[in-house]
């Protein structure tokens, strides 16, 4: 309880970290547990406009499978970014994250499993012994009744909130193979199945 979970660090986050700044956080008295699909740029180019990083105090816990720390240092390099990450003043570490194994944040527990993207990125199951909630995006599926697509299905299963990557069409999905994106066709397909409550 009373635990801050987030889950990238796109653009949104700028937005997340204002509004974090009028509770704890702007008083250097916020944890943040900061958990990462994957490293491609999309997903963590809002993390050097995110406010709550450079207030002393503040304690920023960063998960990951991939090398986040090199990630994110490296797109504050000076060639392309005026900042470095070294003027954060708030506390960061960094977990690595091994697929399979649980990360338990008090009473709320933590998987994940490696999606169908390129570099791979990795969904996130996290629960507590009320309510499940499943993020799954940046992953590509295509036949339900093929095998690679059961073990996803029972990380669903019984989920009380499943968000889904939809970036593509049904038709755009087909044609843009290997291309590491789903349909909003196949997300309700596999919620179907895996009995989740909300997609």
């Amino acid at each position: 309880a009373g635990k801050t979970l987030v889950i990238d660090a796109g653009t949104g986050i700028r937005e997340l970290g204002l509004e974090l700044m009028s509770g704890p956080f702007g008083r250097g008295q916020g944890e943040l547990h900061l958990f990462f699909s994957h490293a491609h740029w999309d997903h963590i180019q809002g993390f050097p406009f995110f406010n709550p990083a450079y207030i002393p105090g503040n304690r920023i816990i960063i998960y990951s499978v991939h090398d986040l720390q090199k990630a994110l240092v490296e797109q504050q390099q000076f060639l392309t970014f005026p900042v470095p990450m070294s003027i954060m003043k708030a506390s960061i570490e960094f977990v690595t994250l091994n697929e399979g194994e649980t990360v338990h944040i008090g009473d709320v527990a933590v998987n994940c499993i490696r999606n169908a993207h390129p570099g791979d990125s990795y969904s996130f199951r996290i629960e507590d012994e009320q309510n499940s909630f499943v993020f799954a995006s940046d992953t590509e599926y295509k036949d339900l009744a093929n095998g690679s697509v059961q073990p996803h299905l029972a990380f669903f299963k019984n989920a009380d909130a499943l968000i889904f990557d939809a970036q593509y069409s049904l038709q755009e999905g087909w044609i843009k193979e290997d291309w590491g994106h789903s349909s909003a066709m196949i997300g309700v397909d596999m919620a179907l199945a895996a009995g989740v409550k909300q997609l």
